[in-house]
């Protein structure tokens, strides 16, 4: 196991420290590039939820019952992997 700690610095002063542990040796994996591989997964993250949320609706479910929220997301999300993967033909409709 091996740990990469990092502190931000931002433009209005603040400092954000994290951490991730991996089990990737150093000689498998540099540091800078465990940094990128990280960081990039919170990009896809956040650009997966605020194009889920600003172009799909996906904050406010009417139902409240715990089987059709499920149901629900997982059409929204069926939909979104079908856009993705199909790009050219939706916008031929």
């Amino acid at each position: 196991m091996r740990a990469l700690r990092y502190h931000q610095h931002k433009r209005d002063g603040t400092v954000i420290q994290a951490e991730w542990i991996t089990n990737f040796s150093i000689t498998k994996l540099g540091s800078l590039s465990f940094y990128r591989m990280a960081k990039s997964r919170w990009e896809i993250e956040n650009h997966g939820f605020n194009d889920g949320k600003n172009r799909y609706g996906m904050e406010h479910i009417c139902h409240h019952e715990s089987n059709s929220i499920l149901i629900v997301w997982l059409l929204i999300l069926l939909a979104l992997v079908i856009e993705r993967l199909y790009p050219a033909a939706l916008s031929a409709l």
